[in-house]
């Protein structure tokens, strides 16, 4: 988030979109006709990652619909709600509904009712299907578990079962896991994986990557925090607390909190809804 558009801004953001998704080459990337996806410097980063460039038709608004019902979504259900005294402050909270809310637990109606990342993971879950069905060169035991996130771009661990995709709790039940090898981080963003999510509580794993946090928010049940790897400030109700690896908190239901990478850091969050 930038003061201006400038090819700089675009440049930097197409940099981290290429970082996180590893797409490949002819993937179409599609922008309007601003001066400053035009420019060489701009269509110089599409070139080198291979990467096909596609523009709105002069006068035609209705090529950018989808982004621009996005940009209105973003306005009607946040920022028309807050009042942002610096930009700073305004990241964070912006980060959060767009990488925790709308991307994971906002359900789209033309997406058949799933969030944006449950569908792409059923995506590539029937991809790996046709593939197992296909090619003689993958063996019947290939489980999307065992590719890297890079690889498939996942975030959070599925199995093949019929073409679905499940949480994955019953992998690790009666075995002994390490929790901060089933989450990686990643550049200037906040990651998460569920593991148990049930009408009684849920269990999720978070990665912050240095200076990332969750701006202030209130939850209406108990949250338990548990540092699993580096350093995050707490802050509840105004009291800032230091935690490190090994360090647990309660954060009490109803009550304003929030969360701040002092160092990267890994954390297990555990809500009880009942």
């Amino acid at each position: 988030m930038g003061k201006r558009l400038t090819r700089s801004l675009v440049s930097q953001s197409l940099f981290q979109a290429v970082a996180a998704k590893r797409p490949a080459k002819g993937l179409i990337y599609h922008s309007d006709r601003g001066s400053q996806y035009c420019s060489h410097e701009y269509q110089s980063i599409l070139d080198r990652f291979g990467l096909i460039a596609s523009m709105s038709r002069k006068g035609n608004c209705f090529d950018n619909a989808p982004m621009e019902s996005f940009w209105g979504t973003l306005k009607q259900e946040l920022v028309h709600h807050r009042r942002y005294r610096t930009r700073h402050e305004a990241i964070p909270d912006i980060t959060e509904y767009i990488e925790i809310f709308y991307n994971r637990q906002r359900r789209q109606a033309r997406l058949g009712f799933l969030s944006p990342v449950t569908y792409e993971q059923r995506f590539y879950t029937g991809l790996l299907a046709a593939w197992k069905v296909w090619c003689p060169l993958l063996t019947s035991d290939l489980r999307l578990d065992k590719l890297t996130a890079n690889s498939m771009h996942f975030n959070i661990a599925i199995d093949m079962q019929d073409g679905e995709e499940r949480v994955d709790a019953k992998k690790l039940t009666g075995v002994a896991v390490t929790l901060t090898d089933l989450l990686d981080y990643q550049d200037d963003a906040v990651v998460s994986r569920t593991i148990i999510d049930k009408k009684t509580g849920t269990l999720t794993l978070f990665s912050f990557d240095d200076g990332q946090g969750l701006s202030e928010h209130t939850a209406p049940f108990d949250a338990f925090v548990y540092i699993l790897d580096g350093e995050a400030e707490v802050t509840i109700s105004g009291k800032s607390l230091q935690l490190k690896e090994g360090e647990v908190v309660v954060m009490p239901a109803n009550e304003p909190h929030a969360l701040r990478a002092t160092k990267r850091f890994k954390m297990m969050l555990v809500m009880i809804r009942s």
